[in-house]
């Protein structure tokens, strides 16, 4: 689906556990610094890594969010194989791949506002982050007046 050139925006998305998401409601700066901090450890901290991070996320169902999804997309230019979800719009020219895995979700699309963003937002607790362009805040929040226009 994605022809050389084209702009990528790489997101990543966490579900936050719910005593979590109480703490870091009005301080999402303070968690998109722990997930960067994640990202940039080293493998000898990995132990570590991953205990705080599965602290602070919740297992991802993969059942539940295909069956969520899929009757949302069941129509031209979508596509779902096993847990990949891809999305292309001929007319919008928008292209788009989910990947949901056990504790996070990969966007890939050529569109900041892209149409697995605008169907995710409906769940709670779910966390975006763009570690190229520092941009992050929880899904439930997300307008595209406010979160995604450079």
């Amino acid at each position: 689906y994605f022809i050389y050139g084209d702009t990528m925006y790489k997101y990543y998305v966490f579900k936050i556990k719910t005593e979590y998401v109480k703490i870091t409601r009005n301080n999402v700066g303070f968690l998109y610094d722990t997930f960067n901090i994640f990202r940039k450890s080293s493998i000898k901290d990995f132990c570590t890594v991953f205990s705080f991070f599965d602290l602070l996320t919740g297992k991802i169902s993969k059942k539940i969010l295909n069956t969520f999804l899929f009757p949302c997309f069941d129509f031209d230019g979508y596509q779902r194989n096993n847990n990949i979800h891809s999305y292309y719009d001929y007319f919008s020219k928008e292209k788009s791949i989910l990947v949901i895995n056990d504790r996070y979700l990969i966007i890939e699309s050529n569109k900041k506002d892209n149409i697995f963003i605008n169907r995710l937002r409906y769940i709670p607790n779910l966390f975006l982050c763009d570690f190229s362009s520092n941009i992050y805040f929880y899904l439930d929040t997300y307008s595209i007046n406010t979160c995604l226009i450079s």
